[in-house]
């Protein structure tokens, strides 16, 4: 009978992997992926400050054309009657982005996402419910949901039929805006972006649309920034209480990063540390400023 030799049979045979070796190789292909890890969240957080980027500039380009159709005029950051919030539903604040979308220069949803309304980082959170963010940052990086009302206790999102308003539309973004609700002051037109349209009393004048004409420099006139609502200018960086604007993304350096654009229709990523300050010396910070025009402004005492 014929049969293999010893020295052919050597040749076949296959060693197999010590269990020293498959540690080694475990080792080494968990080190791999600890060093990757890093790179693939910055990757993806960098894809999702992208979009959230993209989003601002698509809004930005709107508000253009908003005031292209409305002759020069911006968006009010909302419509409303004297100079206290509105408790009935029907005088409810109507939101800018809900105007926008009435009138068909950027449409929204109420969703967290497919929305251009809402950053991809966007906390699952009614930001507004209390009618302020308070002390914690995470509040800014939530939403607030217009047309809105207060009830005394909540602000609460409902549809406006009486003005054709029959959609709620969730909003991640904060608009750049002389929002004095529950104060009483002499209004001074074209002093931020955009105001409270309607705000004021017979003896200290109401709150007209902003005219674009008011705008010296709209490549530097910060308009939208992550976060929510209006106003708090004076509070705008990350630990401010009160502040408004929401720093969801992270730079390369690790910084934190807000997204915004400007009354050109740019848009950028600003870091936490140089975000400009109303009312104060560094409310003009490199080329960066909440003000129409930031000399009238420091001029006349903020």
């Amino acid at each position: 009978m014929k049969g293999r030799s010893l020295g052919t049979a050597g040749t076949d045979r296959r060693s197999a992997f010590t269990l020293i070796e498959l540690m080694v190789v475990v080792a080494i292909i968990a080190m791999l992926g600890a060093m990757l890890l890093p790179s693939l969240l910055a990757v993806r957080e960098a894809a999702r400050s992208a979009v959230c980027k993209y989003n601002l500039k698509g809004i930005g380009a709107g508000l253009v054309m908003y005031q292209s159709a409305n002759n020069g005029f911006v968006v009010p950051s909302y419509n409303m009657t004297g100079t206290s919030s509105p408790t009935d539903p029907d005088l409810a604040l109507d939101g800018w982005a809900t105007l926008m979308d009435q009138e068909g220069d950027v449409g929204a949803t109420r969703t967290n996402t497919n929305n251009i309304y809402g950053c991809p980082d966007m906390e699952n959170i009614d930001g507004w419910l209390a009618g302020n963010t308070g002390a914690t940052d995470a509040t800014a990086r939530g939403y607030m949901e217009w047309p809105s009302y207060s009830n005394g206790k909540q602000n609460i999102a409902t549809t406006i039929p009486a003005r054709g308003l029959n959609k709620i539309i969730r909003v991640g973004y904060w608009i750049n805006a002389d929002n004095p609700i529950g104060t009483v002051k002499t209004v001074v037109p074209n002093v931020y972006y955009t105001s409270s349209v309607g705000y004021g009393t017979s003896g200290t004048g109401f709150m007209t649309p902003t005219s674009s004409t008011a705008f010296t420099k709209p490549s530097s006139l910060l308009v939208l920034a992550d976060g929510i609502y209006a106003g708090r200018q004076a509070q705008s960086r990350l630990g401010d209480q009160y502040h408004r604007i929401g720093y969801r993304h992270k730079g390369l350096g690790l910084q934190t990063l807000t997204n915004v654009a400007y009354a050109d229709g740019h848009a950028d990523s600003i870091d936490s540390s140089v975000m400009p300050r109303a009312k104060t010396d560094d409310a003009y910070v490199g080329n960066i400023t909440f003000y129409a025009n930031p000399q009238a402004a420091k001029t006349n005492g903020w």
